[in-house]
């Protein structure tokens, strides 16, 4: 029985269920606006570029996940919950995670109204 947990359980660490971690959390710390539906643009910058247009700092966005693709794509999601369509000072790095044992990439950054 052991043997059997032991093999599903190291199934799931290198498979379905490593690959499936992804979270993102917001907190409004600007401009209140209403959400912007799924799938609207969301332009990121990294850390030190700036968009040409004036903008509005509307919150803090974070996400972790496996993929740094879906990451990034957490962290847009993230800022449309916001109402924001910018997030500036991006930057990520990929790092060991004490919750999950293993790596995954974290985002972050400054969500933003452009103008």
């Amino acid at each position: 029985m052991r043997s059997v947990l032991a093999i599903l359980i190291t199934a799931c660490l290198l498979g379905g269920c490593a690959s499936s971690i992804l979270e993102g959390e917001h907190a409004r710390t600007g401009t209140t606006l209403a959400a912007l539906p799924s799938g609207a643009a969301v332009e990121l910058f990294m850390e030190g570029k700036l968009p040409a247009t004036p903008y509005a700092e509307v919150g803090q966005v974070t996400s972790r996940g496996y993929v740094l693709d879906k990451t990034l794509e957490e962290l847009r999601n993230q800022a449309r919950t916001l109402g924001a369509n910018g997030v500036i000072g991006l930057t990520y790095e990929r790092r060991f995670s004490a919750d999950y044992l293993q790596d995954l990439y974290f985002a972050k950054g400054t969500a933003v109204a452009i103008r």
